[in-house]
């Protein structure tokens, strides 16, 4: 039941790796009230107030690991222009104008970009309402940094981009 309270936790969170310390592990009584108030805390952002710290903290560790998943995804995936060769690369240069392509691409990773950055902005005020010591977590922080900084970097190398005529 402990590790299905854990898993479920980690499901809300959307994280794949979780670091606990031991005093987390010592103690699961805490666990099944964590995750409900996480959960009625997607409606009531005040639902949290009365959780115990067990639960505020453990929490924080998911969202920065979270956070540290989807920088490591960022990190590995493909550049802009690697994509661009890919897609230069699959298509049939008989039947499709390059120059078109090139534009209609980078519109469309740029698109991406700001759509993934603005649900992510959008999700992440949502948590620090939710868990007020979460602005305050330095790993939480570079964590956030790292991932912004990463989506910036893949966005600014998109824009310089120059398409052919």
């Amino acid at each position: 039941m402990r590790k299905e309270i854990i898993l479920t936790l980690v499901a809300l969170l959307g994280c794949s790796s979780v670091n606990l310390n031991t005093k987390q592990q010592s103690n699961y009584g805490w666990l099944e009230k964590c995750v409900e108030d996480y959960k009625k805390s997607r409606e009531d952002p005040s639902a949290m107030k009365n959780s115990p710290r067990e639960c505020t903290d453990l929490i924080e560790v998911l969202i920065t690991a979270r956070l540290q998943d989807e920088y490591k995804k960022l990190k590995d995936s493909f550049t802009f222009n690697i994509a661009m060769f890919y897609a230069k690369a699959t298509t049939t240069f008989g039947s499709i104008n390059l120059s078109d392509s090139c534009r209609n691409f980078k519109g469309e990773y740029l698109t991406g970009i700001e759509k993934y950055r603005g649900e992510l902005t959008q999700q992440l005020r949502r948590e620090e309402v939710i868990i007020e010591g979460l602005r305050k977590n330095r790993e939480y922080k570079k964590a956030k940094t790292n991932l912004f900084g990463r989506l910036d970097s893949l966005q600014n190398e998109a824009q310089t981009h120059e398409c052919p005529n």
